[in-house]
């Protein structure tokens, strides 16, 4: 800060330091300093010593730890209670693909810009047809209708069919979320779709 100081008159200023890196000192007590100023032609004028009294006031918070990792990004997804599974084409036997579908609500934590979602797995088999993307933001639920097409790993009969699904990012990530039970679609809704389009 710029401070004129006009000659033979006692000038009185108020003047604040910051000083980088932090001072290593005990805040909680005075604190002795030589203070040097500098004026518009680079001449230095070194001041008495002067001690500073501690003021009363939060400490400032620790540096962080080198150590301490970030949380990982974590998906939570809640499906809704009429979500069901069943095949995808006419003849299972001759070309076993299913489809689980149903609404479900997504919440990402520890994520600090938005995340775009660009596929989904379900351990166990092979994901078949294409994706919608979608994108999801911090701290913002996000609930969305899904059909997921696979080949492999089904459900007999009329049973229920548990799966986890492992969804992934634009980069890569892969979030996998927890085991969730399908009901099985009754048999005059289940979908007939043509060979080849998924």
């Amino acid at each position: 800060m710029d401070i004129a100081v006009k000659p033979n008159v006692v000038n009185r200023e108020q003047v604040m330091l910051y000083m980088i890196p932090p001072l290593e000192s005990d805040a909680t007590k005075p604190f002795t300093a030589t203070v040097s100023v500098e004026d518009q032609y680079n001449r230095k004028y070194e001041l008495p010593t002067q001690e500073f009294r501690a003021t009363q006031g939060q400490p400032p918070p620790p540096p962080p730890s080198p150590n301490v990792e970030k949380p990982s990004p974590v998906l939570h997804t809640s499906w809704r209670g009429d979500s069901a599974w069943g095949w995808a084409t006419r003849n299972p036997e001759e070309d076993p693909i299913y489809m689980v579908r149903g609404d479900v609500t997504f919440l990402m934590d520890n994520i600090a810009e938005p995340v775009i979602i660009t596929g989904v797995e379900i351990e166990g088999a092979e994901s078949v047809g294409s994706f919608d993307n979608f994108q999801l933001n911090p701290n913002q639920p996000e609930t969305r209708g899904m059909r997921i097409y696979f080949r492999g790993k089904a459900a007999k009969g009329i049973d229920d069919y548990a799966a986890r699904l492992v969804f992934r990012d634009l980069r890569g990530n892969r979030y996998p979320t927890v085991e969730h039970q399908f009901k099985p679609l009754p048999i005059p809704e289940r979908v007939g779709i043509q060979r080849g389009h998924l």
